[in-house]
């Protein structure tokens, strides 16, 4: 059948056969090893943000696990803790006993495993210092106690001082 045909039409067929042999090999190899590498690809840039995650997730995991095992340390030291006696000796200590104007005790209570005391107080005549710096020792105590409200007020007769409420909650174990 090639040699029935003239040169012109022989070199349009070898033509049309080398783009099939062409087009078969980009479709039945190029084009599917193409595809499987963007596949792989986007598959590592997956497996590489989930490590990332997953380093994420360890970091917060060993923070969280030295907070929990500190708040356990200041659990234990918690039975031996009055909260009401600690919240007056640091009023005294950081603005004077005149100025507590009352420190009530409230219902207790359960949560589980944990005891809630909590404690309302007041306090009068603070400059803004002497707020924070309560707040700040309240938060290092040596057992854990949490501070649930505050309510700063600004006084009349001096417009730099302020009144403290706050309602402080001491956490025990339930034994």
């Amino acid at each position: 059948m090639m040699q029935r045909m003239n040169r012109r039409e022989r070199i349009f067929v070898a033509i049309g056969f080398l783009v099939m042999l062409v087009l078969f090999c980009y479709f039945a190899l190029i084009s599917p090893y193409l595809g499987a590498l963007q596949r792989l690809d986007q598959t590592i840039d997956s497996r590489h943000a989930q490590l990332l995650e997953m380093q994420q997730l360890r970091l917060d995991y060993q923070v969280l696990s030295r907070s929990f095992s500190q708040l356990e340390a200041r659990l234990e030291q918690a039975d031996n803790f009055a909260a009401l006696g600690f919240i007056e000796e640091l009023v005294g200590q950081i603005a004077g006993r005149e100025k507590l104007a009352y420190l009530r005790p409230q219902a207790t209570e359960i949560e589980g495993e944990l005891l809630l005391e909590p404690v309302e107080v007041k306090v009068e005549m603070l400059d803004l210092e002497q707020v924070l710096l309560l707040l700040w020792e309240i938060d290092r105590a040596p057992a854990p106690l949490q501070v649930k409200a505050v309510r700063l007020k600004q006084r009349f007769d001096n417009s730099a001082m302020l009144d403290l409420t706050m309602t402080v909650t001491a956490v025990r174990r339930n034994r």
